[in-house]
């Protein structure tokens, strides 16, 4: 009975000990790692940590002046890989947000040059995301949203996404996939698949191939074949 008794104590403890324990560790740590590695400031209301299932929750999460921030999400849940930590390094396998609001016009400049790649913002980018409504919005205040979107990746390097939006029409079904995340983010050419349609109309399929490429003056060059159903 003793012991049977004893692992289930350290358990009840680790349970009720380690969750404040790692809750505190994420409120200091985790927004200066942050903002070291992302180049502006974040910040994040009180986390609350479930230590046995490597979960963290927070009500929100700001990126940027917190008046006008670059990146807003509301009711973040994240859940951490065991395998990553015990290496010593923070990768998600799963998070979630009830909202989430991306300007990226009002990122910081550094004055500094541009990265040659963005490969450091791989390890941040989790393996699952899910997201009840977001928005996208423009330098010129142009507010794109979303709603029901979901972000996945997998094992052969490809990256999708699927998102709802609320027309005039009525509801419209999108989905992307990236060929190669590695490659996006050493910006590299990379191919990406978009299907759009009506929700209620599958006549209204448009299906589009992108073979994007850094162009030699700078930017990108973007050659690009539609296929329009009915059209």
């Amino acid at each position: 009975m003793l012991y049977t008794f004893i692992p289930l104590l350290v358990v009840g403890l680790l349970a009720i000990w380690g969750n404040s324990l790692l809750g505190r560790v994420l409120d200091s740590q985790l927004p200066p790692l942050l903002t070291r590695v992302l180049g502006l400031p974040v910040t994040l209301s009180p986390i609350k940590a479930r230590a046995l299932s490597l979960t963290a929750s927070s009500d929100e999460l700001i990126m940027g002046d917190a008046a006008d921030p670059a990146v807003e999400a509301r009711g973040v849940r994240v859940r951490l890989s065991l395998r990553h930590l015990l290496e010593g390094e923070v990768r998600f396998i799963f998070a979630r947000a009830d909202y989430l609001s991306v300007n990226p016009s009002r990122w910081p400049k550094s004055g500094k040059p541009l990265p040659e790649n963005y490969q450091f913002l791989e390890q941040w980018l989790p393996d699952s995301l899910q997201l009840e409504a977001a928005q996208y919005v423009t330098g010129g205040g142009f507010v794109y949203p979303v709603r029901d979107a979901s972000w996945s990746r997998e094992g052969t390097g490809k990256a999708s996404v699927k998102w709802l939006e609320d027309r005039g029409a009525g509801e419209v079904q999108a989905a992307a996939e990236l060929a190669s995340l590695e490659a996006l983010l050493s910006l590299a050419p990379v191919q990406l698949a978009l299907d759009v349609q009506m929700s209620a109309d599958d006549s209204s399929q448009i299906a589009a191939q992108f073979d994007v490429a850094p162009a030699t003056n700078g930017g990108y060059q973007l050659q690009a074949i539609i296929d329009a159903a009915q059209m």
